[in-house]
């Protein structure tokens, strides 16, 4: 087999660090993320949980360039293969671009930790953000809602052990590396969680459409929030739902049922931090 094409990086590569392949396969599971941006993000904040990356050798551009440097870097074994195929469920709709990585089991942060890190931010005087999903069964809608509370500053991302999709996969690609920065927590009674929550002094928002519900805009998102999200068709469940303080509705033409949840997540969340914003500039 000939040479790579690949331009060796200043820091260079060691002949026993790479592999070279005619083709790659991988079957999708949790322990494997592709995408650049979503290997990327891995390589920014854990590197050390990466054991293998995988990448096309024909590929060019400077991501991938920017990809081997850091794996040199942070000495992550590099396979370089004509081609990477993915196997399995869903594979037919992923998009690896070129590169995947297989990485350790995914550590959680404990729900202990999560409640001592709001019961600080609330002594403090800064209202936290969380956000939980409740039957979030489609991992590229879980992946954009995580992109979308990291981005408006979320806190954490809550999920039940079961009623979620696998934290990995296509939700990290449809992440774009969120879900690499966004601290995960994985409980076993979503609902028994927000009641603690509660206690803590958080309030419960829960997306919902329906004669309960009220007008988003009505609703004080600079107080401490979780927002809770259900998935598409079942929403979210009853027992869960009993433990919001307020069901919000976002208002729409008449016609239109209901958003995408990761559209409808997308919005309240943005307008918890419009609140949040013009009180900091108020103040």
């Amino acid at each position: 087999m000939g040479e790579s094409r690949w331009p060796r990086p200043k820091n260079d590569l060691s002949e026993r660090s790479i592999e070279r392949a005619p083709e790659h396969r991988l079957a999708i599971a949790d322990d494997v993320i592709w995408g650049t941006h979503a290997v990327m993000a891995a390589l920014e904040t854990k590197p050390e949980k990466i054991a293998e990356i995988i990448l096309v050798r024909d590929r060019k551009g400077k991501k991938q360039r920017e990809i081997i440097e850091m794996a040199t870097r942070h000495r992550v074994r590099l396979s370089l293969c004509a081609a990477i195929r993915l196997t399995g469920a869903g594979a037919a709709e992923a998009r690896h671009q070129g590169v995947a990585a297989r990485i350790a089991a995914r550590e959680f942060l404990a729900f202990e930790n999560l409640l001592m890190m709001v019961t600080e931010q609330i002594a403090a005087g800064q209202p936290p953000l969380l956000v939980a999903g409740d039957n979030l069964n489609d991992p590229r809608n879980l992946g954009a809602i995580a992109r979308s509370a990291l981005a408006a500053g979320a806190m954490a991302l809550i999920l039940p052990k079961d009623h979620s999709a696998p934290v990995s996969g296509l939700a990290a690609k449809s992440a774009v590396g969120a879900l690499e920065k966004l601290p995960v927590c994985q409980v076993t009674n979503l609902a028994q969680t927000l009641k603690a929550l509660k206690k803590a002094g958080l309030w419960n928002f829960g997306a919902a459409t329906g004669p309960e519900s009220r007008c988003l805009y009505d609703a004080d998102l600079r107080l401490p929030t979780c927002l809770v999200i259900g998935g598409e068709g079942e929403g979210i469940r009853p027992l869960v739902r009993r433990q919001c303080d307020w069901l919000l509705a976002i208002p729409m033409v008449e016609g239109v049922e209901s958003l995408n949840s990761s559209v409808a997540a997308a919005v309240i969340l943005f307008e918890a931090r419009r609140q949040r914003d013009f009180a900091r500039t108020a103040a």
